[in-house]
């Protein structure tokens, strides 16, 4: 599993709801531009890190066991 350091906040999460129910959040382009950028590669990170996790878990699982949990149809007949 890989951990990533991620940077303090400049507001805790009470100051930034406090400042919405205020009315006076008002984050600029940019800002909201930067954020989902953050937000995405977050996002890209953990799939990366998932799909590892799955060829990982798979790897080692006989065909009976991936025929159990759905992720193989071995053998394949056909009928008729």
């Amino acid at each position: 599993m890989t951990l990533i350091a991620m940077s303090e906040p400049t507001q805790t999460r009470t100051e930034a709801c406090a400042t919405r129910q205020t009315g006076s959040f008002n984050p600029t382009p940019s800002e909201v531009q930067s954020e989902l950028r953050h937000v995405r590669a977050l996002m890209q990170l953990e799939q990366k890190e998932d799909q590892a996790q799955f060829k990982l878990k798979n790897a080692s699982a006989s065909i009976k066991e991936r025929r159990r949990r759905g992720l193989t149809w071995y053998p394949v007949k056909r009928s008729l």
